[in-house]
């Protein structure tokens, strides 16, 4: 299950590399960001993940990647532990809302997920990561899109 979570974490943060800026103040949280299909579809590279009141955790390069489709389907793959996630997602706004089935080693569930994009830098996001599996409130995952 530690697995799962670690992966919805690099979802999340996968989906926050999908946004970019225009010519606006990278430092200042981007309040009217409307995602596009265009900022979401791509391979996202989750670079670090924070439990709420928790811990920033870097993460390896290459070992967790979300995958968003243009066809509206998506992947998680976490070379880490094993767990994938393959599904559907929305865009509204700056929310990005997919339901899947996530499978590790020991079993099978569906999993409902939220991606709520709060700040892009460059090609960075800094995304609110929400799953109906996790212990947590939330994730603040930290992503690039390659």
């Amino acid at each position: 299950m530690k697995s799962f979570v670690f992966s919805l974490f690099v979802l999340f943060g996968l989906l926050g590399v999908f946004s970019s800026c225009d010519k606006d103040d990278d430092e200042e949280v981007n309040k009217e960001l409307i995602l596009s299909k265009e900022m979401v579809v791509g391979t996202w590279d989750v670079i670090a993940m924070t439990e709420k009141g928790g811990t920033r955790e870097t993460v390896e390069s290459g070992k967790v990647q979300v995958i968003f489709n243009q066809d509206n389907t998506y992947q998680i793959k976490n070379l880490i532990d094993g767990y994938n996630v393959n599904g559907t997602y929305t865009i509204n706004k700056n929310v990005v809302t997919a339901t899947g089935e996530a499978e590790d080693e020991e079993s099978t569930m569906a999993v409902q997920q939220k991606f709520d994009f709060i700040k892009i830098v460059g090609n960075k996001a800094y995304i609110n990561y929400y799953s109906t599996d996790l212990d947590v409130a939330y994730i603040l995952v930290e992503a690039v899109k390659l």
